[in-house]
């Protein structure tokens, strides 16, 4: 912070919400305060190894775990909701530092018992500007539908902009704090008219926006946006209403057909990071598979082999560890007995053979005739 010019620069390095009270003071003493808050958060990028996977040994026909959850870590992604719908599938990254008490009250709807969004619709719809749902549920054929109850609204938390691809919270004109469980996915730039310094009358003290739009979900939202539209008067909770505009239908219609209405068949919590074994360069030596968040290594036989694998993230990044994996086999004798002849002055050779990882070493505990010798190799 430079004192004289105001200037706030640098470089944030976590990610949070922070106010900070500022003060100016002018040359004749006169002083005004205000509030500098700032919502960090982290571009969308690759995950990242956390931990090196290291050197496994095992015995062959042991097997072992091991746990990927402190191996790759990806720090652009908090946690994740997935929103699967009859038209697709959108994931949306959380900002839950930047916009803790959004981020509470969204994720209160998708995992409530009842009252949650598994069957929400998404009723309004202008290209361009938004797609919006999460706050009607179809009851019946052919225009009637539910509210789902709502609680508590949680404290505005503007500042995170309003981009392409963020998803925020709608609210009711001229109150900042009334987001409940209606929320929207920006489908263009919508800085200038949502966000809080944007001076726009329609900012209504800034829409929070509290998530993205993870990989290709935008294309689920685009296609929403490219249906037709019908404004018909529907009965919620049995009232008739004209209020709610723009409803998208999965094919036209002159009036509300509720079977073709956009729904959320499943909005549920997703891990940020799936993982994958993408290489094993000895399958013989040791078989290696994914089990939930683990690696599981079953050791077959002797020897060694190098396994990778790869955590993607929601955006479809990746990021690759390979680790060795030793398997260590008791030797064992592959052939033999040596002939029991041999003629002095005449030449004699037998080789040993044994199986075993590591390559045994052959040694004798009696006393071998004179002339002949064991090497380390099995040789006599």
């Amino acid at each position: 912070f430079n004192s004289t010019t105001g200037a706030i620069t640098g470089t944030p390095t976590v990610t949070g919400a922070f106010n900070c009270p500022m003060t100016a003071t002018f040359a004749n003493g006169w002083t005004t305060n205000n509030t500098l808050q700032l919502r960090v958060i982290r571009a969308a990028a690759a995950p990242v190894a956390a931990t090196t996977i290291g050197t496994q040994t095992l015995a062959a026909g042991g097997n072992t775990s091991v746990s990927l959850t402190d191996k790759f870590s990806d720090p652009d992604s908090e946690s994740a909701v997935r929103i699967v719908t009859n038209l697709g599938t959108m994931d949306f990254i959380l900002y839950n530092s930047a916009t803790p008490q959004t981020v509470t009250n969204f994720l209160s709807y998708v995992n409530a018992a009842v009252n949650n969004y598994n069957g929400a619709v998404f009723h309004r719809s202008i290209p361009g500007f938004v797609v919006q749902g999460g706050g009607f549920k179809v009851q019946s054929a052919p225009n009637n539908f539910s509210a789902i109850p709502t609680a508590a609204s949680p404290i505005n938390e503007p500042g995170i902009s309003n981009l392409r691809g963020t998803v925020a919270m709608a609210k009711i004109g001229s109150n900042p704090n009334s987001a409940t469980n209606q929320f929207f996915v920006n489908l263009g730039n919508n800085s200038s008219s949502l966000d809080r310094d944007s001076g726009s009358p329609d900012a209504n003290g800034g829409f929070t926006a509290f998530a993205r739009v993870a990989g290709s979900g935008m294309t689920v939202a685009d296609a929403m946006a490219g249906l037709p539209t019908v404004n018909s008067s529907v009965n919620v909770d049995g009232t008739p209403t004209t209020s709610l505009k723009n409803w998208p239908l999965t094919s036209a219609s002159a009036s509300m057909d509720t079977t073709k209405v956009v729904s959320i068949s499943s909005a549920a919590p997703v891990a940020v990071l799936s993982y994958a074994v993408t290489g094993n360069t000895n399958s013989a030596v040791a078989s290696a598979a994914i089990s939930g968040t683990n690696v599981q290594i079953n050791a077959l036989s002797g020897g060694q082999t190098d396994v990778t694998v790869t955590a993607t993230d929601l955006d479809g990044n990746t990021m690759a560890q390979t680790f060795t994996v030793t398997v260590n086999q008791m030797p064992a004798f592959t052939n033999g007995p040596p002939s029991s002849t041999a003629v002095v002055g005449t030449a004699y050779n037998f080789a040993y053979t044994a199986s075993g990882f590591p390559a045994p070493v052959f040694s004798h505990t009696g006393t071998l005739p004179p002339g002949l010798s064991l090497s380390s190799a099995g040789v006599i």
